[in-house]
């Protein structure tokens, strides 16, 4: 990690210079481009930068493709995801190599609610799993609901300032949402 540092006989660097230098660049509409991931190695002495995922985006504003790299080769990526929009700039259809992952469905009532989401979770380019979303009043969505068996995967809870806290379907905290 680089941080700046007192050359002797000046004052000290204002406080946002003795922050680390990030690793998540950003092009010139602040977007994010890329993201590194700096080795630890020797304390105070920067490490090797490794590449995670490069992020490409339309004259709309909008991502339309994230290329995930290899740990292993970091000059060949591991997997390309493209992602494609409706007029109202919702993500109705998520590909991965070129095959469809997931695809989605909007509500028409409100703004940004969705609906369902189809998935391919096994990678067979069928998508297997549809899970419903139910929202609050305030349209945040509340859990997601798998059509098949009717059982909720995951419960969201909010907090005044808009947090979310990911819950299973027992109300117990989940490191990693099935949302994802």
């Amino acid at each position: 990690m680089l941080t700046a540092r007192k050359s002797s006989g000046q004052s000290p660097p204002p406080a946002f210079a003795r922050q680390p230098i990030s690793s998540r660049p950003s092009d010139a509409w602040n977007r994010l481009v890329e993201v590194r991931k700096e080795d630890a190695g020797d304390p105070g002495q920067p490490g090797p930068v490794a590449l995670i995922a490069t992020y490409r985006y339309n004259g709309l504003n909008h991502r339309v493709q994230k290329i995930l790299w290899d740990d292993a080769d970091p000059q060949t990526p591991d997997k390309r995801i493209d992602y494609y929009y409706n007029a109202g700039w919702q993500v109705v259809e998520e590909r991965v190599d070129d095959d469809v992952h997931a695809q989605y469905l909007w509500c028409l009532s409100y703004i940004d609610t969705p609906v369902l989401r189809w998935r391919d979770t096994t990678g067979n380019e069928e998508l297997d799993e549809t899970l419903y979303y139910t929202v609050d009043a305030n349209k945040n969505v509340t859990a997601l609901v798998d059509a098949a068996t009717g059982n909720v995967v995951e419960r969201y809870l909010y907090d005044p300032f808009g947090r979310v806290k990911v819950l299973d379907n027992d109300w117990d905290s989940i490191a990693w949402p099935t949302s994802i």
